[in-house]
């Protein structure tokens, strides 16, 4: 288990934990892939470029968002590997196929081999690593590695608090660089089916309702309470059998796609998935990327569709996929929504309403950590009980907030490691908000980019799939859900459309003072 005298390392790893857990709120998720995807991206789009399916300003911004990143990054290496993304991202104009394309290239293809074993070095090496910094790297590059986030949430939290013996944050960083250097491999596994069309021809590893069973049977699987008429098996090549489950599961979108298109039947699937060797079935959910409009629910407002459909249903209809379509259809409906909320006939560019989008929901940050701290103070400290007898949630971060304010050198006791961090995160933003602001929206309009650069490449180049277009709906789905929750709120109950409150949001964060309590009221 974790050495758990080291209390900045029990930080980091509990940080990482929580990237992991399925079901993380939007505020405290990744926003962004790690650096190697980041770099991968930028190779992509300077080709889109060259093909003039992309603007060679995408491409710039892109870069200048990229280079500091990359050049602070612990897991890049020495001056050498610095001094190659300079030469590469500094000017913005990274031609396909140049000389700089080929060594970033060749960066990338070398943080896939030795970028967590540098990380690991560092954490041995430095007294007061950065928190944030080191959880967002170590857990989005094992992410985009491949590994299902289920799978990492377990792994991860054996070694933390039951494997035996004590271990250095460095050591366990180390046991994940090992797993990520074994190959993928191949699971084999069986998917059922109430119905499947057969006039279009019978796929290669069919099944019958007999052989399944048998199938089932023999690898140890209840067949209780299975109707299935026939099955397919398949192989597919995965990190861990979570993300074996992802692999079939986008190959059955694919077969979906087709019956869907022709008028030979419907494909009706079992929701499981059998993998050999593994214990008990796999759920073949849709994979949720957490856009989550709670408004609806808390105003009462589910099954109140207009007859004619408004900007806000208009959205949410674009949106649909992302919690449940295939990757082209989500990321494409995704940035659809943003554009139908926030575009203005005015605006220059359509990425523009991306920025917008990005400028509500840092709006929304700062309340969504405060309520978060609120629920895990220590009640039996004086702000804990005062908090305790607070009712509203909005209420409760307020509390918060002011004590903040008002004592910004009192220690506020939390009752769960990971919330230190998130408090170091808030009071840093209460010491100067605009600083602290400018910052978080100025990454959040970096994810929103990207998912309208994604978009771009799907429909003016058809790059449809990739790891580059799944790590972007993993980080901006439940980003998007935040955005629309909120202009779902305030669409609800003031009647204010969507561009009236991203012109809220941006004056909040330009007349915004130093202190806390404001920064629960910066959207209303």
């Amino acid at each position: 288990m974790l050495d758990v005298n080291n209390n900045l390392h029990l930080q980091i790893a509990t940080r990482m934990l929580e990237f992991f857990y399925r079901d993380v709120p939007w505020n405290r998720s990744l926003w962004s892939p790690g650096l190697r995807i980041q770099l991968l991206e930028v190779l992509e789009s300077s080709e889109a470029v060259q093909a003039g399916a992309l603007h060679t300003a995408a491409l710039q911004h892109f870069c200048s968002l990229v280079l500091p990143l990359a050049v602070n990054d612990q897991g890049v290496g020495d001056s050498r590997a610095k001094a190659v993304i300079d030469a590469a991202l500094k000017q913005g104009k990274l031609l396909y196929h140049s000389a700089d394309y080929y060594s970033l290239e060749m960066l990338a293809r070398d943080l896939g081999q030795h970028y967590l074993s540098r990380w690991a070095k560092h954490l041995r090496d430095t007294p007061n690593p950065s928190v944030e910094r080191a959880a967002r790297s170590i857990a989005a590059h094992l992410l985009d590695l491949g590994f299902d986030s289920d799978f990492l949430h377990q792994w991860w939290t054996y070694r933390i608090t039951h494997e035996a013996g004590n271990k250095t944050l460095a050591d366990l960083v180390d046991e994940a660089d090992a797993m990520s250097q074994e190959a993928p491999r191949r699971w084999d596994a069986l998917v059922a089916f109430e119905a499947l069309p057969t006039r279009g021809g019978i796929p290669n590893g069919w099944l019958d309702s007999p052989r399944v069973h048998a199938w089932l049977t023999a690898n140890n699987f209840l067949v209780e309470g299975v109707r299935q008429n026939g099955g397919l098996e398949l192989s597919v090549t995965a990190r861990d059998p979570y993300a074996a489950v992802a692999v079939i599961r986008e190959r059955l979108d694919a077969i979906s796609a087709r019956v869907a298109l022709t008028i030979t039947g419907r494909l009706r699937v079992v929701n499981k998935v059998w993998i050999r060797g593994q214990d008990d079935p796999f759920d073949l959910y849709r994979l949720r990327h957490r856009a989550e409009i709670h408004s609806l629910r808390k105003e009462r407002q589910l099954y109140s569709v207009a007859e004619e459909n408004s900007l806000l249903d208009s959205a949410i209809a674009l949106m649909q996929p992302v919690n449940g379509g295939n990757l082209s259809a989500a990321i494409s409906g995704a940035w659809g929504a943003v554009e139908t909320l926030l575009y203005s006939p005015g605006d220059g560019d359509r990425v523009t309403a991306g920025d917008r989008m990005a400028t509500i929901v840092a709006c929304s940050f700062p309340r969504a950590e405060l309520t978060a701290i609120a629920h895990n103070i220590d009640a039996g400290t004086p702000l804990g009980a005062r908090v305790a007898g607070i009712n509203e949630n909005k209420a409760k971060a307020r509390e918060v907030a002011l004590a903040i304010q008002n004592n910004p050198n009192d220690p506020i006791t939390v009752t769960r490691t990971i919330d230190v961090a998130s408090l170091a995160r808030i009071k840093k933003i209460a010491a100067s908000p605009s600083n602290g602001l400018r910052d978080v929206q100025g990454h959040l309009s970096g994810a929103f980019r990207r998912l309208y650069r994604s978009r771009n490449l799907i429909l003016h180049w058809g790059r449809v799939g990739g790891d580059i277009r799944r790590c972007c709906l993993r980080t901006t789905g439940p980003l998007i859900g935040a955005g629309v929750d909120r202009i779902a709120h305030s669409w609800l109950i003031e009647g204010l459309h969507p561009l009236g409150l991203a012109s809220r949001a941006t004056a909040s964060l330009t007349s915004i003072k130093q202190g806390g309590a404001n920064l629960v009221d910066l959207l209303e």
